[in-house]
């Protein structure tokens, strides 16, 4: 499997609108090389059911010390949200979420 470049990105306040809600805009931190790891299918309890939740991790190719402060990051064309941070040494895997 091909590494490719991951786009880490911060959304950062730029102004307050006339209610004074801050308002945002997204400022890349940081491009690592990234990678798909395979469907983790795992079993959760719902109310009472029993659910199958599937979930996608991508592993980064450098130390958990290494990766800035970031709110979410694109890659392959579309965003995610991190819901989980693993450190393994010389590589960080991401519990994703995609994005709405």
């Amino acid at each position: 499997m091909m590494w490719k470049l991951a786009k880490l990105f911060k959304n950062e306040q730029t102004k307050k609108d006339e209610l004074g809600n801050p308002q945002y805009s997204p400022e890349k931190v940081a491009e690592l090389p990234a990678r798909f790891t395979p469907y983790i299918l795992k079993g959760q309890t719902l109310e009472g059911r029993e659910i199958s939740v599937r979930t996608r991790n991508i592993l980064l190719r450098c130390a958990l010390s290494a990766v800035p402060d970031f709110d979410y990051l694109e890659f392959d064309g579309k965003q995610y949200h991190i819901t989980d941070i693993q450190a393994l040494g010389r590589f960080t895997m991401l519990v994703l979420e995609g994005a709405k």
